[in-house]
């Protein structure tokens, strides 16, 4: 008995001395589902590169800017690349892109980069709430979309939330 009581209060002492940030690592690495304000739906695999920094690789299943006048849109390309900096603690500043082949005999130019932009906050290890901006920048084939091209429209910034894969209740 005296030997079970020991090892409760080393247990103990042990677990008390841990602190809650090693206890309770969360990072941003992993698959995330969710969506935004614009009504888009994504999957998100994120994965890290270097110290604080990161890069997902996404796709949605059914993708519109509804806040762009986009009539002349001919493909949508479903994938979104980016990269993620570590800014804080469960903090992180994002950059993504995705481009799209536009109508040139209504926009002039064959190209679009779409650029997201903003602000994650990790509110829980399985969940993440971001508000993003978004830059629409038109070029042509072999042009640098950012140097050549010219920016056509910007997004007022709306709200996305996204849960952990691993956390759906189906499984």
């Amino acid at each position: 008995m005296r030997k079970l009581t020991l090892a409760t209060i080393a247990v103990g002492l042990l677990v008390a001395a841990t602190p809650a940030s090693a206890a309770k690592k969360c990072t941003i690495e992993g698959t995330w589902f969710g969506s935004n304000e614009l009504g888009e739906h994504f999957v998100h695999t994120i994965m890290r590169t270097g110290p604080g920094e990161y890069k997902s690789i996404g796709q949605s299943p059914a993708l519109q800017l509804p806040a762009l006048e986009t009539p002349g849109l001919v493909a949508p390309f479903y994938g979104v690349h980016g990269e993620l900096v570590k800014k804080g603690p469960r903090k992180y500043q994002s950059t993504w892109i995705l481009t799209w082949m536009m109508d040139p005999a209504v926009y002039g130019l064959p190209l679009a980069a779409i650029v997201p932009y903003g602000d994650i906050k990790m509110a829980s290890c399985n969940r993440w709430k971001a508000t993003f901006g978004v830059d629409v920048y038109l070029y042509d084939y072999g042009q640098d979309p950012f140097e050549d091209g010219f920016l056509i429209e910007s997004v007022e910034p709306f709200k996305a939330s996204y849960w952990r894969l691993r956390q759906y209740p189906g499984k």
